[in-house]
């Protein structure tokens, strides 16, 4: 019987806080007229500069 991907609950975890910031950024992007700068107004840069990709 397979023992699964091996994927640890940290990966999933870094990898669902990087979608909803993406999300996040995606729909301010949308609804801002500001541009970028104003879509990231909301997001947590400190994590932002921690993800690897």
């Amino acid at each position: 019987m397979p023992n699964g991907s091996g994927t640890t609950v940290q990966d999933i975890n870094k990898f669902m806080n990087s979608y909803e910031m993406t999300k996040k950024m995606m729909k301010n992007v949308q609804n801002n007229k500001g541009g970028m700068k104003n879509a990231l107004r909301g997001l947590d840069m400190n994590s932002l500069k921690n993800m690897k990709f």
